[in-house]
C-alpha cells in the first residue's frame, strides 16, 4: 500500500485503516515497538542480526541437566535465529513505512535473502519438497517481505552460479505453491516471476521452466510456468514489420521455434491414457486435479494460433504436426469431455459421486473446457488453411 498505491482494490478497507482503527492491531503493533525500543537500548546492531539470520549453523541448545554459569556480558547470550528474523523484518519495514533513514547493512536476493532462505525454508530437514510452504504464516511472511524489499530496491545482485539461481527459484515457487496463506502465495509467486526474469540468459530461464513443467508435482506451480513461457514468448516476438534477422547474436531462444520443440511433450503431453481409463472415476479425477493447467496450456496455444506474426518464426504449423497436439492432447480432452458430460447425466456413473452441487460446478468446469477446445480447434483450421 505505500510502495504501490495503484495496486490497493477500491472500497476495501487497506491494512493501513486497520491498524490505525482495530485495538488488537494497535497493541501489537505497540508492542512491536516497545521490542525494537528496547532491542535499541541493549544495542542489538542490525549487521549482528542478519549475521545470525543467514548463519547455516543449527542454534545453540543448552544441557537441561546441568546448571551453566550465568553470562557476564551480552556477547554470551546467543540470538534466536527466528527472533532474529523477525527484529530484522521489523526495523527494515518500518525505515520502508516511515522513510527512516536505519543503519541496516545492505540487503540484495543474492546472496543474503537466499542464504536466509537456506537457513529457514531449505534447510536439511525440510529435504522432502512437500514440507515447504508448511512453515508457519508470519515466519513465511517476515522472508518474503525481506525479499520483496530488496526488489523494490532493485538489490537483486548476483548468484555464484546458475545452480544457487534455480535452487532460490524452486525453493520460492514451492512456497508460491504449498503455503496456505492465498497473500502469501501471491507475494512468493510475483517474486519467483521477477527473478527469474531478470535473468540476462534466456537459456537459464527456459531450462527452468522446463524443469517446472517435466518435474514439478504441483499443478498450481505447472500453470504459473505456462504464464512464464507465455510472458516470454510475448515478448520476445512483438508484432513487427521489421523482424530480427535469423543470424542476430541477440536473438533470444524463445524468438526461434526451439524454445516450444523443447517445452513441447510438457506442455502437450499426451493424454491419451491418462484419460481413457476403464476406470470413468480415475478419468475424471484425472481431469479435475488437472483442468486449470489444461485450459492454461489451451489458452497459450490458442495465442499461438491467432497470433499471426509468429507463426513463422516459431514453426507453429511444424510445432502442432510435430508434437502431433491434435491426436494426442486436443482430441483426448475432446472425447474425454463427452464421456464425462454423459457420467454426470442423471443416473450416470459419476452423478452419484458428485452429489447435486459438485454436477453443477463439474458442468461448468467442462463449459469453460469445452469452450476453450472449441476456440482452439477453430484456430487449427484457420492454421491448416494457411
Amino acid at each position: 500500500e505505500k510502495v504501490h498505491p495503484e495496486r490497493t482494490v477500491p472500497r476495501k478497507a487497506s491494512f493501513a485503516d486497520m491498524f490505525a482503527n482495530e485495538e488488537n492491531l494497535q497493541v501489537r503493533s505497540s508492542i512491536v515497538g516497545q521490542v525494537e525500543a528496547l532491542a535499541r537500548d541493549l544495542a542489538i546492531d542490525s549487521r549482528d542480526l542478519l549475521a545470525c539470520i543467514i548463519d547455516r549453523k543449527p542454534e545453540p541448545v543448552g544441557d537441561s541437566n546441568r546448571e551453566d554459569e550465568p553470562p557476564i556480558s551480552a556477547e554470551e547470550i546467543p540470538l534466536s535465529k527466528s527472533g532474529s528474523l523477525f527484529l530484522f523484518a521489523a526495523r527494515e519495514i518500518r525505515d520502508s513505512l516511515y522513510d527512516s533513514p536505519g543503519d541496516a547493512p545492505d540487503f540484495y536476493i543474492f546472496p543474503e535473502h537466499d542464504q536466509i532462505l537456506q537457513t529457514f525454508i531449505n534447510s536439511p530437514a525440510a529435504i522432502d519438497v512437500g514440507t515447504i510452504g508448511s512453515e508457519p504464516a508470519a515466519l513465511v511472511d517476515a522472508i518474503l517481505a525481506l525479499g520483496l524489499l530488496a526488489l523494490e530496491n532493485d538489490q537483486i545482485g548476483e548468484p555464484a552460479e546458475d545452480e544457487t539461481f534455480t535452487r532460490y527459484l524452486q525453493t520460492i515457487s514451492l512456497l508460491s505453491a504449498n503455503t496456505q496463506s492465498p497473500t502469501l502465495r501471491y507475494h512468493a509467486h510475483y517474486l519467483t516471476s521477477t527473478i527469474l526474469r531478470s535473468h540476462p540468459s534466456d537459456n537459464v530461464r527456459l531450462a527452468f521452466i522446463r524443469d517446472t513443467l517435466e518435474h514439478c508435482p504441483f499443478e498450481n506451480l505447472k500453470v504459473s510456468a505456462v504464464g512464464w513461457i507465455k510472458g516470454e514468448t510475448i515478448e520476445a516476438n512483438p508484432p513487427s514489420p521489421h523482424p530480427r534477422q535469423a543470424d542476430d547474436e541477440d536473438q533470444s531462444v524463445f524468438n526461434t521455434p526451439l524454445a516450444l520443440a523443447t517445452l513441447s511433450p510438457f506442455l502437450f503431453p499426451d493424454l491419451t491414457h491418462d484419460l481413457s481409463a476403464p476406470s470413468l472415476a480415475e478419468s475424471w479425477t484425472t481431469l479435475k486435479l488437472n483442468l486449470s493447467f489444461y485450459l492454461a496450456t489451451l489458452n497459450f496455444y490458442y495465442l499461438l494460433l491467432t497470433a499471426t506474426h509468429m507463426h513463422e518464426p516459431l514453426d507453429i504449423g511444424g510445432l502442432h504436426t510435430s508434437a502431433d497436439i491434435g491426436g494426442s492432447f486436443l482430441g483426448p480432452l475432446v472425447q474425454a469431455s463427452k464421456r464425462f458430460r454423459a457420467g454426470l447425466q442423471h443416473g450416470g456413473e459419476l452423478a452419484d459421486e458428485e452429489g447435486e452441487e459438485g454436477v453443477r460446478a463439474s458442468v461448468a468446469d467442462l463449459e469453460i473446457l469445452d469452450d476453450a477446445l472449441e476456440r482452439v480447434t477453430e484456430g487449427v483450421a484457420a492454421l491448416n488453411q494457411e
